[in-house]
């Protein structure tokens, strides 16, 4: 029995969107995609996610404005959160994490960290990543 749930993915790295579809499409999930943080806002007004997957650094909108205005709209919505800075000290992460994102990953990023985040959010998934 596949795992029917929606994610919206937002990144500007094309190769980057094509990856999250071929992991987790198999295992049910349902993906959307967009290319930066104010497509994202228009997708979130209209719908919830299960989780959003969303990274930082975009144009047109970042993904630090597209999480504050998100969580304008919908206050539940749960949102993990990449950048591709090293951030030794944790301040980014902490930074997102108080403004209402669930987690916080870094790229290049690891597969076990994303099926980790995943897990945190939504439960056991039905297979390994």
């Amino acid at each position: 029995m596949k795992f029917h749930k929606t994610i919206l993915v937002v990144d500007d790295e094309e190769g980057l969107l094509h990856m999250y579809a071929f992991l987790l499409e198999p295992l049910g999930f349902e993906l959307e995609s967009v290319e930066n943080g104010l497509e994202a806002v228009k997708k979130i007004e209209i719908k919830e996610y299960d989780v959003v997957l969303m990274d930082t650094h975009m144009p047109v909108m970042s993904g630090h404005e597209a999480l504050a205005k998100i969580k304008q709209i919908r206050p539940s919505q749960k949102v993990i959160m990449f950048s591709s800075l090293p951030d030794p000290e944790k301040i980014f992460e902490s930074r997102v994490l108080k403004e209402g994102a669930v987690s916080c990953l870094y790229k290049p990023v690891d597969l076990v960290d994303i099926q980790l985040a995943l897990e945190k959010v939504l439960g056991p998934l039905p297979t390994s990543l």
